[in-house]
């Protein structure tokens, strides 16, 4: 089943895939509105209480929280399903499930001038953090580390070129400003080999950075070309892995893990979006 939001005609339109042969059909299967204005994110299909059934819930720009059934049935009591009415901003980025030790969930959305919340299974705002800048349309996307409420991390960076470090409560472990330019591009982990931790992959500007996930220490910092709007990631490969990134004037980069270019491919057009790889 496949989610596609229709900016300009609030609508959010179900498709169903039926496979024949070589040939992929589509057929509607409901559509809704998503509130009073468009929604900017993707949907997030999620198991809330971990019954079995899986629950659709929508952000608009305007920060209403819409919830519904599988099948497009409003839970939500609210105008199309609303359940919750975030701060005041522009919403555009996707909401970032985040389980407890307990069971429990949190629901993770950052708003365009740098306001995190944290939502509970109720619809609740259990925490708030105000980051250091606004951040990038549609790319203010929480990363998630860790499985316990001690131990687990939260990252985000923002376009003052802020990196900061939350625990699950949202309460700030540390904040590394960065003096490359702005972070655009999401946030990316790899762990080390021979048991090294973890660390985090940063585009600020147009500098590619690895910073520590528990000090935020910058361990390398390399220069590739402005604006990196595409999020880095670990390919592993039969010699070593490969980091790839994409850069602003239209090249894909690979990198070692030491941050040294390996090498560097012209695409010939920005590459602003996610990088996919298949073998």
């Amino acid at each position: 089943m496949i989610g596609c939001l229709r900016r300009l005609a609030l609508i959010f339109i179900c498709l169903a895939t039926q496979f024949h042969s070589s040939v992929f059909p589509m057929d509607r299967v409901w559509t809704r509105m998503t509130g009073q204005t468009p929604a900017e994110a993707p949907p997030l299909v999620v198991d809330l209480d971990q019954d079995g059934t899986e629950e659709i819930l929508i952000l608009n720009r305007i920060g209403q929280l819409l919830h519904w059934t599988g099948d497009g049935e409003a839970l939500g009591l609210g105008l199309d399903g609303t359940v919750a009415q975030l701060p005041e901003g522009l919403w555009s980025s996707p909401i970032v499930p985040l389980r407890l030790a307990s069971g429990d969930i949190r629901l993770l959305a950052c708003s365009v001038e740098g306001f995190l919340v944290a939502i509970d299974s109720e619809f609740k705002i259990v925490w708030t953090h105000q980051l250091a800048g606004k951040t990038q349309f549609g790319r203010a996307i929480p990363l998630v580390t860790g499985q316990t409420d001690s131990t687990g991390r939260i990252y985000i960076g923002d376009l003052s070129g802020t990196v900061t470090c939350m625990d699950f409560t949202g309460a700030e472990i540390w904040k590394r400003t960065l003096e490359g330019g702005p972070c655009r591009a999401p946030l990316s982990l790899f762990s080390g080999a021979g048991g090294k931790p973890v660390s985090l992959l940063v585009g600020t500007g147009g500098d590619l950075c690895c910073l520590g996930g528990e000090s935020g220490d910058v361990h390398w910092k390399t220069r590739l070309n402005d604006p990196i709007l595409s999020k880095p990631i670990v390919l592993e490969t039969n010699d070593q892995p490969l980091i790839l990134c994409g850069s602003g004037e239209g090249s894909l980069y690979a990198l070692s893990t030491d941050g040294d270019i390996l090498w560097k491919a012209s695409i010939g057009d920005q590459i602003d979006s996610s990088i996919t790889t298949f073998q």
